[in-house]
């Protein structure tokens, strides 16, 4: 939490607390949050879908999704990132076969999400 509060964006997720409980856990171990040295002795109960809409309206770049990384090349400079449209395969659109996309940038951040 206080890296959302150092960049202003745990104001906008407040509305959309379900709960804020003084403990949790960690691998099965018990966290009691009132012990630890930090503005914020508790943990938040937010739905992803909220904190995800919080972050996307604050960011300088867009977010992609449905897409697979197939490749990536970095040079002093830039990021070329290789990405196959989910659903595609490299013989029916995907990067080197004319209708995958490739995207440039001074950096990237990328994850994954389960499927299925």
């Amino acid at each position: 939490m206080e890296l959302l509060a150092d960049r202003d964006l745990l104001e906008p997720l407040l509305p959309h607390v379900r709960a804020r409980l003084p403990h949790g856990h960690f691998s099965g171990i018990r966290v009691d949050y009132s012990s630890l040295p930090t503005a914020f002795p508790h943990q938040l109960g937010v739905e992803q879908a909220r904190v995800e809409e919080v972050l996307e309206d604050h960011l300088r770049a867009p977010v992609l999704r449905g897409r697979e990384v197939v490749s990536v090349e970095q040079d002093d400079r830039s990021v070329t990132v290789g990405l196959l449209r989910r659903g595609t395969t490299p013989a029916s659109g995907g990067l080197g076969y004319g209708r995958g996309e490739r995207l440039v940038a001074p950096g990237i951040v990328a994850g994954e999400v389960a499927s299925g």
